[in-house]
């Protein structure tokens, strides 16, 4: 069963629809619902959003139905590493071993 929706808004985007609409006035910035991630009801939940900005807010829109709720948030403040970076190492490692083989030729 669904709680709702989990929000990451990132705010400052510009958007100028002057350049479409002859004398309407750029707006100045606005917020923007980057990502959405449904939550579970009665659950515990890992949700990771992209990093595209230093600076969000995070939004929970509950599902009409639910008249009384209770959210927890925690925030990973360690260190980020993800696969790929691990992968790159590897190969890196692998890489030094063959040159070395061939300069031992």
């Amino acid at each position: 069963m669904r709680a709702g929706y989990f929000y990451q808004q990132i705010d400052g985007i510009q958007i100028n629809d002057a350049i479409i609409f002859d004398g309407l006035g750029a707006v100045p910035s606005t917020e923007v619902d980057y990502s959405r991630r449904m939550i579970k009801l009665n659950a515990i939940e890992l949700v990771q959003f992209p990093k595209i900005s230093d600076t969000f807010r995070l939004r929970f829109e509950a599902l009409p139905w639910i008249e009384e709720l209770t959210l927890g948030v925690w925030e990973y403040v360690g260190t980020e590493t993800d696969s790929t970076e691990e992968l790159i190492q590897a190969v890196r490692a692998k890489l030094e071993t063959i040159e070395f083989k061939i300069d031992n030729l």
